[in-house]
């Protein structure tokens, strides 16, 4: 069972695919449907507290200034273009230009639990101790288009990957004195917090597009070993991709001179 006194027993990788989940839709399907499910994961993000949207520079987005994501998407319905002309307008996941935050709860120099809304691990890991930590957000969102000569094998993926094991029950050792990545350290007790909502997010409506109001389908890539199953693993290494998801990575993407009309 997890201590009272809580530490900060995970790391930060140079990386952000420590688990991802891929959601993937055919061009065939429409543009409706990416609206429609970008707004699932939206709301799902705010109400978890696992995603939140801070920072669009290139649509003059401030959420301290314009309020949540949302209520700005509402009142500017169709004029924002997407930073790639094969996606619909208004559809801002995955933007190069996004930052967004998720709220950790992590121990303090008292072995209390404290909570902070973070965007960078560097700057939220270096204070706490950690010795090896990385600028990427917790939770990274990614949107490739793949435009294919077959319209029928063109598709829209959309990948959420973590950077930090913060989550999980079981964390490396890899931010922390020793090093070792396959060093097992107990985490439970930070992972009661911060577990619950990254599970709320990642439910069948966002990450499972096919079980939700938006049909499409999933990909979930998780670590080989144990780290976030019910006891720790004797090895743990960083996750291989699987090979179509490999094989999605190299296929070349065509930029085409005059796109469809969203």
């Amino acid at each position: 069972m997890p201590s009272d006194s809580l530490a900060n027993n995970w790391s930060s990788f140079d990386g952000d695919e420590i688990c991802w989940w891929d959601a993937t839709f055919p061009f065939t399907l429409g543009p409706d449907i990416l609206r429609l499910w970008q707004d699932l994961v939206i709301e799902a993000g705010e109400n978890s507290e696992v995603y939140r949207i801070e920072r669009i520079d290139r649509i003059d987005y401030l959420r301290d200034r314009d309020g949540p994501i949302s209520n700005f998407l509402q009142r500017t319905a169709g004029t924002i273009y997407a930073n790639n002309p094969w996606l619909p307008k208004s559809f801002l996941l995955g933007r190069l230009d996004q930052i967004a935050s998720s709220r950790l709860v992590y121990a303090d120099s008292t072995g209390n639990a404290r909570d902070a809304w973070v965007s960078d691990m560097h700057q939220f890991a270096y204070p706490l101790g950690l010795e090896r930590s990385y600028p990427y957000p917790p939770l990274a969102v990614h949107t490739t288009v793949f435009d294919e000569e077959d319209p029928t094998e063109s598709e829209t993926v959309t990948s959420f990957a973590l950077s930090t094991d913060i989550w999980f029950p079981w964390g490396s050792a890899f931010s922390h004195e020793s090093g070792w990545i396959d060093e097992v350290l107990d985490n439970r007790g930070l992972a009661a917090h911060n577990a619950p909502a990254s599970t709320s997010f990642f439910d069948r409506r966002t990450t499972r597009p096919s079980a939700s109001a938006a049909p499409g389908r999933r990909t979930v890539g998780s670590p080989t070993s144990g780290r976030n199953s019910t006891r720790p693993a004797s090895t743990w290494q960083r996750p291989v991709r699987p090979e179509d998801r490999a094989n999605q990575q190299r296929r070349r993407q065509r930029p085409s001179p005059v796109a469809p009309a969203r």
